[in-house]
């Protein structure tokens, strides 16, 4: 019986260690499940969705339209850091079918142009969508995005907005 219990311990820390050998490997790939929802390094993420979701009726449910449930799906929303550098701050940001609206206020006096690329879960651009953008310092408004015809809102995970140069 004693010399079984070595072999016993033996075995048991073999056991042990292969299990442990493709740790890391394992966590890599969990990691990769998330990297098409993880912003560039260029880009921020927007704080303008909902951290909680409140319960609704059923009747409520039932009474939305087709596009109020598209609104619920909104895509992540990524900003520049470039767009720092020139005064403009965000807001709420808005998705529709036909396009997306921001609200921009400008802690500086601002004329350029900005482009918002709609982006899909591999971060290929399926949309673009660019516009004219005159403010005054400490002035703010909404600013409306308008994407092409042939544009598909159901493959758009993200929202990249930047300056056109």
């Amino acid at each position: 019986m004693k010399s079984y219990l070595p072999v016993c311990v033996a075995l048991l820390f073999s056991v042990l260690l292969a299990g442990c050998a493709g740790v890391d490997a394992r966590r890599e790939q969990r990691w990769a499940a998330f990297d098409p929802l993880r912003p560039d390094p260029q880009f921020r993420l927007l704080p303008d969705r909902p951290l909680l979701k409140f319960n609704r009726s059923d009747a409520a449910d039932r009474d939305r339209s087709e596009e109020d449930s598209s609104m619920s799906a909104a895509p992540l929303v990524w900003k520049s850091t470039a767009l720092d550098s020139r005064g403009l701050l965000w807001g709420a940001s808005r998705f529709h079918p036909a396009g997306f609206e921001l609200y921009v206020i400008a802690g500086e006096a601002f004329d350029g142009r900005l482009r918002a690329r709609a982006l899909n879960e591999r971060r290929e651009e399926v949309g673009r969508a660019e516009v004219s953008l005159v403010r005054k310092a400490d002035e703010a408004g909404w600013v409306s995005f308008r994407f092409p015809g042939r544009f598909a809102p159901g493959e758009v995970k993200v929202i990249a907005v930047e300056l056109a140069e």
